[in-house]
């Protein structure tokens, strides 16, 4: 089966081998098979992909898209993030990448076709990890943190304290 070109499956080296792996980057770098052996699990995960059709002239993909699939058992899922908010709400993904087109976000601004921006792994690892709560959010910058004081009991607890002490 003759695969549509996609930007987020690799080739990579295997380590401690001689082996070339191929990877989806969009699904936190998912095993698809090694070059020269069976590839037939990677021909139906990648010929029912959406993610080549998103990234075409014609569909005018966004450079801060982010797609991302969740390998299930069963079913793969392919939910899209922006590059700008994912931070802010990761389980804000969208099923279409609609919401990335220029009449619906202020911040649009063309993809590439032919190459992947600059980040994008760290990117879709990210907003997987924290859509899949993999990996935590930390703490917005602003936070204080816990405080350095425990609260005082409420009077019930400083009541039912006194009660325990006199009772006992």
């Amino acid at each position: 089966m003759a695969l549509r070109t996609c930007l987020y499956r690799q080739e990579r080296p295997v380590e401690d081998a001689t082996d070339i792996e191929i990877v989806c980057l969009a699904g936190g770098n998912h095993h698809l098979g090694i070059i020269g052996s069976d590839l037939t699990y990677m021909d139906s995960v990648c010929g029912q992909c959406p993610i080549p059709d998103v990234l075409t002239e014609e569909s005018t993909a966004c450079l801060y898209l982010i797609p991302i699939r969740i390998f299930g058992e069963v079913e793969i899922e392919t939910l899209y993030q922006c590059r700008v908010l994912y931070d802010l709400n990761p389980q804000r993904a969208d099923k279409s990448p609609f919401l990335h087109l220029p009449r619906a976000c202020p911040w649009w601004f063309p993809h590439p076709i032919d190459f992947l921006p600059q980040g994008t792994e760290w990117h879709t690892h990210r907003a997987r990890g924290l859509y899949l709560g993999e990996i935590e959010k930390p703490a917005p910058p602003w936070s204080w943190g816990s405080a350095s004081h425990p609260e005082p009991p409420s009077r019930l607890d400083r009541l039912l304290s006194w009660i325990a002490k006199r009772v006992l």
